[in-house]
């Protein structure tokens, strides 16, 4: 019988050239970083927001650690916009962490707006099942970090990290550089991360 002589689905793609194998959306992206990096400016993606309700009566910055080793909280701190103070709670043992944040929320719901969540980074799974046991739902919370790769190109090449984005509006306390700009942040403390938080913002 006659062989069919057939071309392997890898020459084909061996074949296609390597700016056509990326989708439109990710040829957009690329462009966009190339733009803002030749630039030497952050440039704005989208101007309309669905990250946030508008009626927000308080920004709250909430961050929280995981132990590293058994991967469940250990400590939390928050900042409300506008006032200086840090709150933290140690979550390894007894704590009021649920109640006093369930307090500042209450306390912050007023004419028509009610208050929302601000966090820099993705939560892990503990930080979710702590916080969705206490009655939260994704809708309370805006990843600023995710935000800001949504709405923005930035002349900075790697992983966003409080580090680069901090680097490029020169806030200050400037955090720990990573090892690499394709690294995550070292740990900082949580001080830090909120008011670099607020300030991004």
């Amino acid at each position: 019988s006659a062989i069919r002589s057939q071309t392997p689905a890898s020459a084909t793609r061996s074949q296609t050239p390597a700016w056509e194998r990326f989708s439109p959306h990710q040829k957009e992206r690329i462009q966009g970083h190339l733009a803002a990096l030749k630039s030497g400016r952050i440039l704005l993606r989208r101007k309309r927001s669905r990250f946030f309700p508008r009626n927000i009566s308080a920004a709250i910055f909430l961050n929280i650690s995981d132990d590293p080793i058994l991967s469940r909280p250990v400590e939390a701190g928050c900042r409300i916009f506008g006032i200086t103070d840090t709150r933290r709670w140690n979550l390894a043992g007894e704590n009021t962490f649920a109640e006093d944040i369930l307090q500042i929320w209450e306390q912050s719901i007023g004419q028509g707006k009610g208050p929302h969540i601000i966090h820099f980074g993705k939560w892990s799974d503990a930080q979710w099942t702590l916080l969705s046991d206490m009655g939260f739902s994704k809708v309370h919370f805006t990843d600023l970090r995710k935000m800001i790769q949504y709405h923005f190109d930035l002349p900075a090449p790697g992983n966003l990290t409080l580090f680069s984005i901090s680097r490029l509006l020169g806030l200050d306390p400037e955090p720990e550089p990573p090892e690499s700009l394709f690294h995550p942040d070292k740990e900082s403390s949580i001080e830090t991360i909120l008011q670099l938080t607020e300030q991004i913002w």
